[in-house]
């Protein structure tokens, strides 16, 4: 069995060259994730405006009264939950949207 001294980090053997592009080239993931994490958190949090009206949405476009999954640091896949979440109450994301810009 191999000791932890055997165990290598991807990062160190990365240039940072390498590194640079590929934060370029995966920045406008990394942005879609953020704002859709600011959304969830935004409407789970907020009991007074937002939370009655996604709810209404929800029932009007999707048939239910359904929430944003939350993306948790500690849960392994709440990430692609997040994001399934996301693309089910596209519709609902969309007309929030469109009716506030």
């Amino acid at each position: 069995m191999a000791g932890l001294k055997d165990w290598v980090d991807d990062l160190e053997t990365v240039s940072k060259d390498d590194l640079k592009i590929f934060a370029m080239r995966t920045a406008p993931v990394h942005s879609v994730l953020v704002k859709i994490r600011k959304l969830t958190v935004a409407i789970a949090t907020s009991t007074m405006i937002l939370l009655p009206l996604w709810r209404k949405l929800c029932c009007k476009l999707v048939k239910s009264p359904s929430m944003l999954v939350c993306d948790v640091r500690t849960q392994w896949n709440s990430t692609n939950d997040m994001l399934e979440s996301a693309l089910k109450f596209h519709s609902v994301i969309e007309a929030r949207l469109v009716s506030h810009i």
